[in-house]
């Protein structure tokens, strides 16, 4: 398999002979990413904890964790001193993020929606990153951190419940029988990330990003992941983790020492698809009732098709009982916005994945196949679920972050002449 940590030996950043505080913090730029990214699960950990209560000026420990995060990013962020700039395809992505934000934020304004502070951090982040290109090893550091501050935070509730500090929500019983038959029956784990169907692309992103990496990161995130989404029990996290290792085995020319056959390549998607439509002909037709939602999501979206109907409108229908209280958004990557945001924000969200896809595939035909691997599997878990408020930057929205990041780093790297191992 190719580890994106080969890419890390390509770089044009050798800063092993300088004194620790400029390669960290001068030459890098991991410290200011980290910073961001964990600050994400930290803040996931505090509203699992503290939902509701208020510790300064009336906002929960979330909010702050975001806003102190933030400040030490910023921070770090000022001292880093990038050497080169971003190639051309990421000014799009970054412009088109900036945009979509602009737009969600500005509907809901106008629909009365309600969303709490954190929203305005979305573009400082963005600008952050735009002005001050970090290294390629600053990304895969950033990356690993994330991951293991995801895991930490997960132990973290098992252990509170262990000793009845935290109690744990499960929703349902698990079906798995292999976990039923050894454990007995058990609930389905949501862990600290606030339901299942969250929990389980969760270890969706730990599995395919551990498969990504090396060494021992790749046997504890791997693990990892693969732990998360049999406790979730969510079929679209299934979904996500096939189609993501199928494009993984589709795009790599080499499984380690080995070369992957071209059947082989072309049999892992082709598998994956003829599965899914097999089982949603043969077994589940709804898809866990979500056509009957897309279906009413979409009559509410013809009231008001360029602006939509807000959140507000979605309330209306729960509350006329047009949709049932569990229905809170369009289990959809698609849907959700196209409703909520209206053909605007829709087309908004559909020029962030295609900018991010352009820069993936790029990627991918200059040798390099994490970028792509992490854009489907992002995609390929909204099918059935809407896992992103584009208002925000949440942990689900920091896989196609990377997958825009290490792209737009590794067409830097390629139009820079420097050789690359991973063809």
């Amino acid at each position: 398999m190719a580890d994106i940590e080969d890419a890390t030996l390509q770089v044009r950043y050798d800063n092993s002979s300088q004194p620790t505080w400029n390669r960290l913090v001068l030459c890098s730029g991991a410290p200011y990413l980290s910073a961001l990214l964990i600050t994400v699960v930290l803040s996931q950990f505090a509203q699992y904890l503290w939902p509701t209560t208020a510790i300064f000026k009336g906002q929960n420990a979330a909010v702050v964790i975001d806003f102190v995060g933030f400040g030490i990013a910023v921070l770090l962020w000022w001292f880093y001193r990038p050497s080169d700039s971003w190639p051309p395809e990421f000014a799009w992505l970054i412009g088109a993020w900036g945009a979509l934000w602009a737009i969600t934020i500005g509907l809901s304004v106008f629909h009365s929606d309600l969303f709490n502070l954190t929203a305005i951090l979305v573009l400082p982040i963005l600008a952050m990153i735009w002005f001050k290109k970090p290294s390629l090893p600053a990304i895969f550091t950033a990356g690993d951190l994330f991951a293991v501050s995801l895991i930490a935070i997960a132990v973290a509730s098992q252990l509170l419940d262990l000793v009845d500090i935290k109690d744990l929500h499960y929703e349902g019983w698990n079906r798995w029988p292999l976990l039923i038959d050894v454990i007995g029956p058990i609930g389905r784990w949501e862990g600290p990330f606030g339901n299942v169907n969250y929990a389980g692309p969760v270890g969706v992103f730990l599995l395919i990003y551990g498969l990504l990496r090396p060494s021992w990161r790749r046997a504890i995130f791997a693990v990892s992941g693969v732990v998360i989404i049999l406790a979730s029990n969510s079929r679209s996290a299934v979904l996500a983790c096939a189609v993501g290792i199928a494009v993984l085995i589709a795009v790599t020319p080499r499984l380690g020492h080995l070369r992957t056959p071209t059947w082989l390549r072309i049999a892992a998607p082709a598998a994956v698809a003829v599965a899914f439509t097999g089982y949603v002909v043969a077994i589940d037709p709804t898809l866990n009732l979500r056509t009957p939602v897309w279906e009413t999501f979409l009559s509410q979206w013809l009231t008001s098709p360029i602006t939509g109907v807000g959140t507000t409108g979605i309330q209306a229908a729960i509350e006329d009982g047009s949709l049932q209280a569990w229905a809170n958004h369009g289990h959809s990557l698609a849907i959700d916005p196209l409703t909520r945001y209206g053909l605007i924000g829709f087309l908004a969200v559909v020029v962030v994945i295609v900018a991010t896809g352009v820069i993936a595939i790029k990627a991918a035909r200059a040798g390099f196949a994490a970028p792509v691997v992490l854009l489907a599997t992002f995609v390929a878990g909204g099918i059935s679920d809407n896992l992103v408020d584009w208002r925000y930057l949440g942990i689900q929205a920091v896989t196609i972050l990377l997958a825009g990041v290490l792209g737009s780093l590794w067409l830097v790297q390629e139009r820079s002449g420097l050789p690359s191992r991973m063809r």
